[in-house]
């Protein structure tokens, strides 16, 4: 990924907690986001948002984004946080009571 930007990410999401005083995912999410697309383009994918799975118990769960080629095969899963998140227990909530398969 281009250290361009990396650092214009950085830099918007400093510019959003400075004039929104707020760590808040839902506040801050627009910045990665962009971040997501300008990449994506550059690799010939498409960030499509809200994006359906199917999990294996056959019900319908919404990711943040995922990152999907012109064959709509999934390069990668977005799934935005609050910057105050513990992330090993989300990781954890989420792939117990939501579903989501781990990839490696």
């Amino acid at each position: 990924m281009s250290r361009q930007f990396i650092h214009e990410y950085r830099a918007e999401l400093d510019r959003m907690r400075a004039i929104s005083g707020s760590r808040r995912e839902s506040v801050l999410r627009d910045a990665f986001k962009m971040l997501l697309q300008r990449w994506g383009r550059g690799q010939d994918l498409l960030l499509v948002p809200e994006h359906s799975l199917i999990t294996d118990k056959g019900s319908r769960i919404y990711v943040d984004g995922a990152l999907l080629n012109s064959l709509r095969i999934p390069f990668g899963y977005w799934e935005a946080k609050d910057a105050d998140d513990r992330l090993d227990h989300e990781i954890a909530n989420g792939l117990s009571q939501r579903q989501y398969r781990l990839f490696r």
